[in-house]
């Protein structure tokens, strides 16, 4: 009987370099899973598919249809989904990882939902995130993605899931879900709970008093920082501080993205 492999991993594009790697391994068998749910924001007690649902329900930042939104919906946490039938058949995982937080967050989110008599079924693979060197700098973000030959010689270097790991994981989990804030981010290797306004300093930073995108200032703001919490979200803030007059827009009615953006003159911040 041929086993068949779950590989479950977070971004997009990787999870096609990764089908082609398999393929051309001829592991027909295997199947990739995409973990969709960016787990750096939003409250981690909540329903994260209602949490994801009242974000973008009647937000021009996501111009979803009702039936693109249920997909993205229904998909966003397949893996948790389908990880009881995994367990009970004994398919080996392999869980993908970055150095991101958001899959730190992945990771610990799958394995808190492991037996620890089952660790044994899960292995962990470290592959180089796109946008960075392998000393961890910075790349302008058309920077390449991970090509299928580094992504196999990463498989090559798996790590065993402990149980001992589990326990880390759920520990941490708890934590997270004790503190219930709308945020996470690291600080000396440790995760910790923020407030909504924690990336608030850095938006108003990356704007000025002359006219920008929006799109362009959360690009700013995310190359200021090592673990953004994704566009997503910082659009939804840049939209915040617009309320609040903190930030001045114009062309409203274009694609929320595409808005014109700036400080009021009295809150420009000088030039160094």
């Amino acid at each position: 009987m041929v086993t068949e492999n779950m590989h479950i991993i977070s971004e997009h594009h990787c999870a096609s370099v990764l089908r082609d790697m398999l393929r051309r391994q001829g592991r027909h068998q295997d199947k990739v899973v995409l973990f969709g749910d960016a787990l750096c924001h939003g409250r981690l007690s909540l329903d994260r598919r209602h949490y994801w649902r009242e974000l973008m329900r009647g937000k021009p930042a996501f111009p979803f249809t009702p039936y693109e939104l249920s997909l993205v919906l229904n998909n966003m946490q397949r893996p948790l989904d389908m990880l009881p039938q995994w367990l009970a058949h004994e398919s080996p995982v392999w869980l993908w990882c970055s150095d991101s937080l958001q899959d730190e967050l992945m990771r610990c989110q799958l394995l808190r939902h492991v037996p620890p008599q089952q660790a044994g079924l899960f292995h962990v693979v470290r592959y180089a995130a796109r946008g960075r060197t392998s000393s961890g700098a910075t790349l302008p973000y058309t920077a390449q993605y991970p090509a299928a030959a580094h992504l196999a010689e990463c498989e090559l270097h798996a790590e065993p899931v402990t149980a001992a790991d589990i326990q880390a994981a759920t520990r941490l989990w708890q934590q997270l879900e004790a503190d219930n804030e709308p945020l996470r981010y690291r600080s000396e290797g440790k995760i910790i709970s923020a407030p909504e306004s924690f990336y608030d300093a850095v938006l108003l930073n990356a704007a000025d008093e002359g006219w920008n995108k929006a799109l362009m200032l959360v690009a700013r703001a995310s190359a200021c920082l090592s673990d953004s919490p994704g566009h997503e979200f910082l659009l939804m803030r840049l939209a915040h501080l617009i309320e609040q007059g903190t930030l001045l827009a114009r062309h409203t009615e274009h694609y929320w993205p595409e808005v014109d953006v700036c400080l009021p003159q009295e809150q420009a911040i000088p030039a160094a």
